[in-house]
C-alpha cells in the first residue's frame, strides 16, 4: 500500500555549491538489498527523466556513487549531509545492522525524521499507538528508530518486490511504487511525476521522429543531387536505418506486456535493419522470453470464462457485460458479431463436442437461472433459453456426446438438460446450499463433478453418476470457502479442484482420496483449473495477490506427476484471472481476465521446465554435466554417488555409481570393490571431449570408463582435498581444483601429476576452467579472486583478478574464448575480456551467492544459479537479462548448484540443493529469425510499418 503523501509547493533542490548535492541517500543492508537497491536507484534515477539529462535526479547509493579511492565513512558522512531525504530499506537485516543504525542515528541528530522515507522490503512494521512509537513486533525496525517518530510514521510496503527479478519501469506496481517515491523526493504529487513521465517519453519519441525526418530529408538531398558521392548516400541511408532500428526496440519493449507478437516483429524489423546492433539481437530475446502470444480486447467488462471450438480455429469468452466474444485464433481478430442476450454478466461458455453450439450460463439476478444456446455458423440463438432454478447460473458444460448439457446454478442445484429437445433431464441434483462453481463432465461421460460451497462456508467436491443421477460416494471436502473449479484429467483418472483457500487440489477419482498435499503458492483465490491435453499439465488461475488491492493476478503451471510448479508464475495482469484453458493442439492456452482482456500464452516459453524433475540423490546435486553428443547428462551428488540420465527419456541409466573415494588421508588408488554412496561427496563431474570417460573430485579425483562403467584410475591428491575438475579440450591433461589452494594438472594417459602444484591460497579453488584453445587456466578462488595460469609454462598470469569481497567464485570461459565469466559470493556476475584480463561488466540482480556460470555454445548467453533458488540467462553482449529467471517449485528457497548447457544450446540443465535435477527448455534463444517469424505467424502488415517506420518504403520482415 502506497502511503506516502507530500507538499508539492516545495520544488526540486538544485545542484549549486561547491560539492555534489543528492536528492536521495539510499541506505540499506548489503546482504539482503543488494539487488533491490540497484533497482531502486535506477528507477528513481530514469523516472520522468528529461531526453537531455542522464537522470531525473541524484540518487547516492554506496555500491555505486563511491569511487574506489573513497575513504568509505567520510565519503557516507560527506554525502549523508549533502542529501536531502534518506530512503530507508528496512529490513531485519538492516534492524541488525551496525552501519545502517549509525546512517540512520547521523540523518535524525543533523536533519530530523521529515525528510525521512522508509520501504519495507522484509519483515514486518506495526506502529503502537499505545507507546507511541514503533512496537517491538516490527522487526524491520532497529534500535536507531526507536523514539525517532513523535507520530505514526508513513511508508512504502515493497515486501513483494525483493526477490523479484523483474524489477523495472516496465513492471507496473514497481513503476507504481517509485512514483510514489519520486513524488515525495521531489516534491510534487505523484500525478505530476506520472504525467511527467509520460511527457517525457513522448518528448524522446518526438525528438527521435525528428532526427528520423532530418536524416530522411538527408536521404533525398543526397540521392537528388548528383554531386554527393554514392558512399555519402549510402551512410545517410545507414544512419536513418540505425535510427530507425533504435525507434522499433523501444517500440518493441514498450509493448511487450501488450502486444506480445507485434513486440516480436518489431524486434526483428530492427534487426533487418541493423543486424549488427547488439542492442537489436537483445530486443529479439527479449521478446522471445515473453510468453504472451496475444491480448485480445473487446469487452466492456472482465472476460469471466473462455473456451477452444474442439478444432481449435475458434476462441469464445463469456463477459460481465452480458457478451460472448468469439475470436479467430489465427489471425487474433474477432470472428464475427459479438452475441448479445441479457445485461447480466455471463459467467460459463462451452462448445459442444461437434463445434456446431456453443453454451452460455447467465449468472446474477436479471438472469437467474438461464442457459443460451448459440448456433456458431449463424451467430443465431437457438430456440428459447433453458431455465430453471435461481440465483444466476455459473457453470456450463457439454457431455463427450454432446447429447446432455449440466449447468451448476447460485439456488445449490445441479440440472441436465436435453440439447436436442431442450428439456431438463429428470430432477435437479442437490449440491451444497452455498451455491455450484463449477461442473464437467468425466471424459468417458459416466460421471459429472460439481464443486460447491455448504452453508457454513465449506467448500466441496461431490461426483454423480450421470446414468442414475445418484451420488458416488460422499462429497470431498474441497477447502475453506468456494470450490470455484472442478476438471478431469484427459485419462479420467484424477479430478482438480479450485479453491478459495488458494490452493489446488488433486484428486484420485477411483478412491475418492485426496493426491499428495494441496498445490499452494498463489495466495489467492483459484478460479478455475485445466488439464493440458496430454495431461501432464495443469494450469490455474487466480485472483489478486499481494498487499494492495491492485496486487498481482497469476497463472501458474504445475507438473502433475511431481505436483511441482513449472517456471515462474505468469503475470502482468490487472485484476483476478478468472478462466483458463488449453487449445486442443496443447501449444497455446487461454485466459480470461478482469482487465476485461483474453490473452493467450504459449505453453513452452510458459512451462520452461521440460517434465518432471529428476530425483533420486539423497541431498543436494553439486555438479551437472552434458556429454559432448548432448544424449547424456551426469551429475555428482552429496550422497556419494554419481548418477547418468538419459536426456532425451529423462530416465536414470543403470544403477547409481560409486563417487570417488575421500581425500584428507589419502585412500588407496586403483579398482577398489564398493557399494554405491560409500564414496564421498562428489562435488564436480566433467565428460571427456571424446565422451569415453567421466571424471569426478570428491577428496581424490576418479576416472571411470563409461563404455564398461570400469573405474580406470583414482588420482590422490593427498591433503589437499580435489574440489573440481576439467579436461582440456583436448583430453589429454585433467585439471582439479584443491581444498588447499593449489590445483594440479594430471597426465590423463599416465595419470601422473605434472609437475608441481600450480598456486598456493588458504582459501580452496572451488571451479577451474580450460580456455578453448587449451592454453590458459582459470581458477576460482574461494577469497572472491579468479587466477590464471599460462598452460604451457605453468606460470600465474598477472595478478589475481579481483571478482568479489564476499567470496566464493565459479568461473566459465565463452566457447569463443573472448569472456570469462565469474560467479561470486555477494550475488554478481562478473565479465572479464581474456585479451586485456580487464573486467568489462559486472550482471547484478540475484538475491543470492552465484554458484554456477556456464555459456551456451554460441557464447551469446550466459546462465547463472544462484542461493536463491533461480537460473537467471543472460545477453553477454549487452549485459541484460533474458526474460524472467528459471525458477524452482513453490516452498522453500534451495540453492541451485550448478549449471549446464547442452551441446545444441536448446536444454539447460540445473543441479538443485533438493536433490533434483531440472531440464530447461530454452529453445528459443538458439532459433533463427525464419523460426521467430514462424512462431509470430505473420509479417509486419504496411499499416504498422508505416506506423513504425518513417522515411523508408515498406520492407518485408518475415519473408
Amino acid at each position: 500500500m502506497d502511503v506516502i503523501s507530500s507538499d508539492p509547493a516545495a520544488g526540486t533542490a538544485g545542484r549549486e555549491g561547491p560539492g555534489k548535492t543528492y536528492d536521495a541517500f539510499i541506505s540499506y543492508a548489503h546482504a539482503g538489498d543488494e539487488g533491490f537497491s540497484a533497482a531502486l536507484q535506477r528507477g528513481l534515477q530514469h523516472l520522468a527523466k528529461p531526453w537531455n539529462r542522464r537522470r531525473a535526479m541524484e540518487v547516492f547509493r554506496d555500491e555505486t556513487s563511491l569511487s574506489a579511492s573513497s575513504g568509505l565513512e567520510p565519503s557516507i558522512w560527506r554525502a549523508l549531509d549533502a542529501s536531502r531525504w534518506l530512503v530507508l530499506l528496512a529490513s531485519p537485516e538492516a534492524a541488525r545492522s551496525d552501519w545502517v543504525s549509525e546512517e540512520i542515528t547521523h540523518w535524525v541528530s543533523t536533519k530530523g525524521a521529515d525528510h525521512l522515507l522508509v520501504v519495507v522490503t522484509e519483515g514486518t512494521w506495526a506502529w503502537d499507538k499505545s507507546s507511541g512509537d514503533l512496537s517491538a513486533a516490527s522487526t524491520a525496525a532497529g534500535r536507531a528508530l526507536r523514539g525517532v517518530f513523535t507520530t505514526e510514521p508513513k511508508y512504502v510496503n515493497m515486501t513483494w518486490a525483493r526477490h523479484n527479478a523483474d524489477l523495472t519501469l516496465r513492471n507496473a506496481n514497481f513503476r507504481d511504487q517509485v512514483a510514489t517515491l519520486a513524488a515525495a523526493i521531489r516534491e510534487v504529487s505523484k500525478e505530476d511525476i506520472e504525467g511527467e513521465d509520460v511527457k517525457q517519453q513522448r518528448r524522446t519519441r518526438r525528438i527521435v521522429r525528428d532526427v528520423i525526418a532530418a536524416l530522411t530529408m538527408l536521404v533525398l538531398v543526397a540521392s537528388s543531387l548528383a554531386i554527393w558521392a554514392n558512399v555519402e548516400r549510402l551512410q545517410a541511408i545507414h544512419e536513418l536505418k540505425v535510427a530507425l532500428s533504435g525507434q522499433l526496440i523501444s517500440n518493441s519493449e514498450l509493448i511487450g506486456n501488450t502486444n506480445p507478437v507485434l513486440s516480436k516483429l518489431l524486434s526483428i524489423a530492427a534487426w533487418r535493419l541493423n543486424p549488427s546492433s547488439s542492442e537489436a539481437r537483445y530486443a529479439i530475446l527479449s521478446a522471445a522470453a515473453l510468453t504472451g502470444l496475444a491480448v485480445l480486447s473487446g469487452s466492456g467488462g472482465s472476460a469471466n470464462s473462455v473456451a477452444f471450438s474442439p478444432d481449435g480455429k475458434i476462441l469464445a469468452s463469456g463477459n460481465s457485460d452480458g457478451t460472448v466474444g468469439l475470436w479467430d485464433v489465427a489471425t487474433r481478430q474477432q470472428a464475427g458479431s459479438i452475441l448479445t442476450g441479457r445485461v447480466s454478466p455471463v459467467e460459463s461458455v462451452a462448445f459442444s463436442p461437434d463445434g456446431k453450439i456453443l453454451a452460455s450460463a447467465i449468472g446474477g439476478t436479471l438472469g437467474a437461472g438461464t442457459v443460451r444456446l448459440w448456433d456458431v455458423a449463424t451467430r443465431q440463438q437457438i430456440g428459447s433459453p433453458l431455465t430453471g432454478g435461481s440465483g444466476g447460473v455459473s457453470s456450463v458444460a457439454f457431455s463427450p456426446d454432446g447429447k446432455i448439457l449440466a449447468s451448476g446454478t447460485g439456488d445449490g442445484t445441479v440440472r441436465l438438460w436435453d440439447v436436442a429437445t431442450h428439456q431438463q433431464i429428470g430432477s435437479p441434483l442437490p449440491a451444497g446450499s452455498g451455491g455450484v462453481g463449477s461442473v464437467t463432465f468425466s471424459p468417458d461421460g459416466k460421471i459429472l463433478a460439481g464443486g460447491s460451497t455448504l452453508g457454513n462456508n465449506e467448500g466441496i467436491v461431490q461426483l454423480w453418476d450421470v446414468a442414475t443421477h445418484q451420488q458416488i460416494g460422499r462429497a470431498l471436502p474441497g477447502s475453506s470457502g468456494d470450490v470455484r473449479s472442478v476438471a478431469f484429467s484427459p485419462d479420467g483418472k484424477t479430478f482438480a479442484s479450485g479453491n478459495d483457500d488458494g490452493t489446488v487440489r488433486l484428486w484420485d477419482v477411483a478412491t475418492h482420496q485426496q493426491i499428495g498435499s494441496p498445490l499452494n503458492g498463489s495466495g489467492g483465490v483459484v478460479y478455475s483449473v485445466a488439464f493440458s491435453p496430454d495431461g501432464k499439465t495443469l494450469a490455474s488461475a487466480t485472483g489478486v495477490t499481494g498487499l494492495s488491492a491492485l496486487g498481482v493476478a497469476t497463472v501458474r503451471l504445475w507438473d502433475v506427476d511431481s505436483q511441482q510448479q513449472l517456471g515462474s508464475p505468469l503475470t502482468g495482469l490487472a485484476g483476478a484471472v478468472y478462466s483458463v484453458t488449453f487449445s486442443p493442439d496443447g501449444k497455446t492456452f487461454a485466459s480470461g481476465n478482469a482487465d476485461g482482456t483474453v490473452r493467450l500464452w504459449d505453453v513452452a516459453t510458459s512451462r520452461q521446465q521440460i517434465g518432471s524433475p529428476l530425483a533420486g540423490p539423497v541431498g543436494p546435486v553439486h555438479s551437472v554435466a552434458f556429454s559432448p553428443d548432448g544424449k547424456t547428462l551426469a551429475s555428482g551428488n552429496a550422497d556419494g554417488t554419481e548418477r547418468l540420465w538419459d536426456v532425451a527419456t529423462r530416465q536414470q541409466i543403470g544403477s547409481p555409481l560409486a563417487g570417488p573415494l575421500p581425500g584428507l588421508l589419502g585412500q588407496p588408488s586403483g579398482d577398489a570393490v564398493r557399494v554405491p554412496g560409500s564414496g564421498g561427496i562428489v562435488t564436480s563431474v566433467a565428460f571427456s571431449p571424446d565422451g569415453k570417460t567421466l571424471a569426478s573430485a570428491g577428496g581424490t579425483v576418479q576416472l571411470r570408463d563409461l563404455a564398461s562403467g570400469r573405474i580406470i584410475g583414482n588420482l590422490d591428491t593427498g591433503l589437499g582435498d580435489a574440489e573440481s575438475v576439467a579436461f582440456s579440450p583436448d583430453g589429454k591433461i585433467l585439471a582439479t581444483g584443491n581444498y588447499d589452494g593449489t590445483v594440479r594438472l594430471w597426465d590423463v594417459a599416465t595419470q601422473q601429476q605434472i609437475g608441481s602444484p600450480l598456486g598456493s591460497s588458504p582459501y580452496g579453488i572451488e571451479s577451474v576452467a580450460f580456455s578453448p584453445d587449451g592454453k590458459i587456466l582459470a581458477g576460482g578462488n574461494g577469497d572472491g579472486t579468479v587466477r590464471l595460469w599460462d598452460v604451457a609454462t605453468r606460470q600465474l598470469i598477472g595478478s589475481p583478478l579481483a571478482s568479489s569481497l564476499e567470496g566464493f567464485a565459479s568461473v566459465a570461459f565463452s566457447p569463443d574464448g573472448k569472456f570469462l565469466a565469474s560467479g561470486n559470493g555477494d550475488g554478481t556476475v562478473a565479465l572479464w575480456d581474456v585479451a586485456t584480463r580487464q573486467q568489462i561488466g559486472r550482471l547484478t540482480g540475484s538475491a543470492g551467492a552465484v554458484n554456477s556460470v556456464a555459456f551456451s555454445p554460441n557464447s551469446e548467453t550466459l546462465a547463472s544459479g544462484t542461493n536463491d533458488d533461480t537460473v537467471v540467462l543472460w545477453d553477454v553482449a549487452t549485459r541484460q537479462q533474458i526474460g524472467s529467471p528459471l525458477t524452482g517449485p513453490a516452498g522453500p528457497v534451495r540453492a541451485v548448484e550448478s549449471v549446464a548447457f547442452s551441446p545444441d544450446g536448446k536444454v539447460l540443465a540445473s543441479g538443485n540443493e533438493d536433490g533434483t535435477v531440472r531440464f530447461w527448455d530454452i529453445s528459443y534463444l538458439a532459433e533463427t529469425v525464419p523460426n521467430r517469424c514462424a512462431s509470430a505467424g505473420r509479417s509486419l502488415t504496411r499499416v504498422e510499418w508505416t506506423h513504425n517506420v518513417q522515411g523508408l518504403g515498406y520492407q518485408e520482415v518475415c519473408p
